[in-house]
């Protein structure tokens, strides 16, 4: 029999796993440690893309300024303005979930369950704002909420019941579209907030543009998915924990020291290498390589330290890749060597798995 003081050891709130969301707290952010991101696609942190096609321009990046209870924020901020959008123009800040995650929703079935989804935000400008949940094809759900207080934390929750409709994937590709912060021409937002429609939507119809107020600026932060219809606290989970669960979608490599010590592998020539990286979690799929550039890396083979001329993934898995490239000369055929950062800590080596 339970007695009173088991009784008050019970938590208030759910326990184990409920938000589906990675990242939502923003405070992983291995591409940019803070930086500026303005390029369309790019990422201001870790999981979060902002995606536009219209003729004004933003800043993004993670911020220190948050609510309490938090550390870190997404903050957007409007540099150009465009007041009247065309049909195929849109902007927004967005997140993919993966199917596999999603799949216990039963969307696509009359056992569709409904979620709640609930976050943190600080805008510059009060109004009626646009989000979108959709399946990245043809079932969207817009929806909308509003801004009472300028420059001022608002908690905002959106119940959506489960779509029976459409297909859901439930593999390692898109399960979940979701965009936070959007706003749309008529191909893309031309429906009400509040119903499942079947077109791919990313923003209802009448609500604020955000790209009206030059300057204006856009904070997220304690972004959570979750199943039912109650938005229960936000789920905090360890640095350590989020850091992994991002590094199944990116993995950086660089950026802590100069000479950081990557992967090892042997030379082939006196000019060329290969150099073999087991990963730290499996990853989503085999990834794709890019650099800060070729030169912030370097080839520690003896005591000698040589930058290379050229660095490409020659083989990839879930689990490892392997890297190619050269050097000026100076290398011993069949010679081991390690892959490190040059003599700089903008070193950036990037693999991407994202969706």
């Amino acid at each position: 029999m339970s007695n009173a003081r088991e009784l008050a050891q019970i938590p208030s709130t759910p326990s184990g796993r409920r938000n589906l969301i990675i990242n939502g707290a923003m405070v992983i952010d291995q591409r940019n440690d803070g930086g500026l991101v303005t390029a369309h696609n790019a990422y201001p942190l870790d999981r979060f893309r902002i995606s536009d096609n219209l003729n004004g321009s933003f800043e993004a990046q993670r911020s220190t300024e948050s609510p309490d209870d938090f550390i870190n924020s997404l903050l957007f901020k409007v540099k150009t303005t465009d007041t009247s959008l065309a049909a195929s123009e849109y902007v927004g800040i967005k997140t993919r979930l993966e199917g596999q995650d999603i799949a216990h929703l039963n969307f696509g079935s009359s056992a569709a369950k409904t979620i709640t989804l609930s976050f943190w935000c600080k805008f510059s400008v009060t109004g009626t704002y646009g989000g979108c949940l959709t399946n990245n094809n043809d079932r969207s759900y817009p929806f909308s909420y509003t801004i009472n207080a300028a420059n001022t934390w608002e908690r905002k929750t959106i119940t959506i019941a489960g779509d029976i409709s459409g297909t859901w994937n439930t593999d390692n590709t898109a399960g979940f579209e979701l965009w936070l912060l959007s706003i749309a021409g008529s191909t893309y937002g031309n429906e009400s907030a509040g119903a499942w429609v079947g077109t791919y939507e990313i923003s209802p119809t009448g609500v604020t543009n955000p790209f009206a107020t030059d300057e204006s600026t856009y904070y997220f932060t304690g972004v959570q998915l979750e199943v039912g219809t109650v938005a229960t606290e936000f789920e905090h989970r360890s640095y350590g924990e989020e850091l992994a669960l991002c590094q199944r979608y990116c993995i950086v490599y660089g950026g802590d020291s100069i000479y950081d010590r990557i992967g090892t592998g042997h030379s082939v020539t006196a000019n060329l290498w290969s150099s073999f990286i087991i990963l730290p979690v499996e990853m989503r799929t085999g990834a794709t390589e890019s650099t800060s550039a070729d030169s912030d890396f370097a080839l520690y083979h003896g005591s000698t330290v040589t930058a290379l001329t050229s660095l490409s993934l020659n083989y990839t898995t879930r689990k490892t890749v392997t890297l190619d490239g050269s050097v000026a000369g100076g290398l011993t055929a069949g010679r081991s060597v390690q892959l490190l950062t040059n003599a700089t800590t903008n070193a950036r080596l990037t693999l991407d798995a994202e969706l």
